[in-house]
């Protein structure tokens, strides 16, 4: 059978169970959230990048004009830690509903970061947890403490005004890049065999 990626449904009044492209369906989700995951994953990386600041490498000259040129570049345009913690808790959040829909695993309404991580089907519950114990340097207690705090980051991210002050822990950043990268070796090349509909 021809595989086809959906934008709609090609057959809304047959059940999904008895449609011939059912599997078709089911990869256009995979895609689709994997695709999504990558391009906020994107947009978050080139945020932290644009904000990052200059490092010394010996040359006290060099570094201070750099430093200069970082501060005048920061006054011009506007603050983007915020667009930052939008895009990186959302990509997080479609690298894990990735990870459920891999597995033929219902992910239901739950956007909490916290809930998807810790109802994970356990073969990625168990690698992500070890990624993020040795390359974030966290037990699982700290883990289960630090993701409290951010599990709502998307949410408090998009409507920083309506919570006075906020804050994530160090682990944001560790968080969604593990998160992320790991559902990202699930991507695979593009071999021409896909066709839009």
């Amino acid at each position: 059978m021809e595989k086809k990626i959906f934008r709609k449904c090609p057959t809304p009044n047959i059940a999904c169970n008895e449609c011939q492209w059912s599997d078709s369906c089911q990869g256009t989700t995979l895609h689709c959230l994997l695709v999504d995951c990558k391009a906020f994953y994107y947009v978050y990386c080139w945020l932290a990048q644009e904000k990052q600041m200059p490092v010394h490498d010996g040359s006290q000259e060099k570094f201070e004009a750099e430093i200069e040129c970082y501060l005048e570049k920061q006054l011009r345009r506007p603050f983007l830690r915020i667009p930052q913690w939008t895009n990186g808790a959302f990509a997080a959040e479609l690298a894990l509903k990735f990870l459920f829909a891999r597995e033929d695993k219902s992910y239901g309404s739950i956007h909490n970061l916290k809930d998807l991580f810790y109802n994970l089907p356990e073969i990625h519950k168990v690698e992500l947890l070890n990624r993020i114990k040795t390359q974030a340097h966290q037990t699982e207690k700290t883990l289960e403490i630090q993701l409290s705090d951010f599990s709502d980051a998307f949410v408090k991210s998009r409507y920083f005004f309506e919570y006075g002050s906020f804050g994530f822990s160090g682990l944001f950043d560790s968080f969604v890049k593990i998160v992320c990268e790991y559902a990202l070796e699930f991507e695979q090349a593009d071999d021409g065999e896909v066709e839009l509909w």
